[in-house]
């Protein structure tokens, strides 16, 4: 067997793996074995050499892969964080630091946003963003009611 069709049998085995798990770097292991066997077939590169253009692709398209990846989980969070913000929760119990809220009929982890003495259970807080599954607390914002201007 060709080295440029084992690299390519190595890339459909990587492209099926990360079809089942959707990291997105197995995604680029495969790509780079893709280019591997590119290469391979078209210029006949030393084993050496292919040896050392897989490991600076796989490396590139890794770094590439974890940037997307990022930005991504941040994109989401944000989307989801913004749906969030602004609604009530009430506290059910103090976990040392963290606060126990019920939020969307379950219980969240929560915490103040800004440092200060824990509110007591029962008490109504609102969502002012999140960390992962942490709720970010703050105060119930007063709704101040509108004030129609005078007829000119």
């Amino acid at each position: 067997m060709a080295s440029w069709s084992l690299a390519l049998l190595l890339a459909g085995v990587f492209l099926v793996a990360e079809l089942l798990s959707r990291t997105f770097y197995l995604l680029a292991v495969a790509v780079a074995f893709a280019l591997l066997a590119l290469a391979d077939a078209l210029f006949h590169p030393g084993e050496a050499f292919a040896a050392a253009l897989f490991v600076v692709l796989a490396a590139s398209l890794l770094l590439a892969a974890h940037g997307l990846r990022k930005r991504l989980r941040n994109d989401a969070s944000r989307q989801t964080s913004a749906l969030d913000t602004g609604r009530p929760v009430t506290v059910v119990a103090h976990l040392d630091d963290r606060l126990r809220v019920r939020y969307r009929g379950t219980l969240w982890s929560g915490r103040l946003a800004q440092a200060g003495d824990p509110p007591p259970v029962g008490a109504s807080l609102m969502i002012v963003g999140r960390e992962g599954n942490v709720l970010l607390l703050g105060p119930v914002a007063e709704s101040t009611p509108s004030v129609a201007s005078p007829p000119s």
